[in-house]
């Protein structure tokens, strides 16, 4: 569900080999029985990737961001907060 949000948005970029690269992912943690949140920071500079073809990221959008960022995840809904083992507000 994140993926297909960044993909509508333009938020993520391509590798060399064809694959979409996302800097954040929600992703199960069997060994926790937990839902782990990953983010990476999101790169000033293209270097190997290529940018979407519309969206965020793309030569037509924003572009890339002038300082390296983490994406940030915020819990506005207790319920999902639940779910996923976080506090409303985090």
């Amino acid at each position: 569900m994140i993926q297909s949000a960044l993909i509508s948005a333009g938020a993520y970029l391509i590798d060399g080999n064809g694959n979409n690269v996302f800097f954040i992912q929600l992703i199960e943690n069997s060994t926790y029985y937990a839902a782990q949140v990953d983010v990476n920071l999101t790169p000033t500079s293209i270097g190997s990737y290529t940018m979407p073809p519309t969206g965020a990221y793309s030569s037509g959008g924003s572009g890339l961001p002038t300082t390296a960022r983490v994406p940030r995840l915020i819990i506005d809904n207790s319920k999902f907060g639940e779910v996923i083992g976080y506090s409303s507000g985090q």
